[in-house]
């Protein structure tokens, strides 16, 4: 008997107003914000390097992405750590709402409709639009590579 798969965890977060939703077995860990060491490089959406227990994890700017507007990092602020394919990244967030559970049904894939997004799926629930980040949907290959080279 085959049992499909018909629903995903994710951890729910918000950034620039709008709502995202990191599959739930990409996420490492959800950490409090703490200083970003800045690196050299002409990729926007890496804003540099944090340690976290002694690795250097790349933090990745969703805002350009997305076509948000860049605000500085608060003390509010968490990392939400995250793996891709072996790859560790963190990504920003302005406050973390929990874990959801999301109806796959519900979600539609988009390819080159939103502003610097190459593809993402969309999940319209009760609670409004979930944007589901996948590092390998939203940056390049070769973004992600240098992301993890630097670090």
């Amino acid at each position: 008997m085959n049992h499909k798969k018909t629903h995903i965890q994710a951890l729910v977060f918000e950034r620039g107003g709008l709502s995202f939703a990191v599959p739930l077995s990409n996420v490492i860990k959800v950490i409090a914000a703490q200083y970003i060491t800045p690196v050299a490089t002409t990729n926007q959406c890496l804003l540099g390097v944090i340690n976290f227990k002694g690795t250097f994890v790349p933090v990745v700017n969703i805002n350009s992405k997305f076509g948000l507007e860049d605000k500085p990092l608060s003390i509010e602020d968490n990392f939400i750590l995250t793996n891709h394919d072996g790859s560790s990244l963190a990504i920003i967030a302005d406050s973390v709402a929990g874990i959801e559970e999301l109806d796959q049904s519900s979600l539609l894939c988009l390819e080159e409709k939103l502003p610097g997004i190459t593809k993402t799926t969309l999940s319209g629930d009760h609670k409004g639009i979930i944007i589901i980040y996948d590092a390998n949907a939203i940056f390049s290959h070769q973004e992600i590579a240098q992301f993890t080279n630097i670090a």
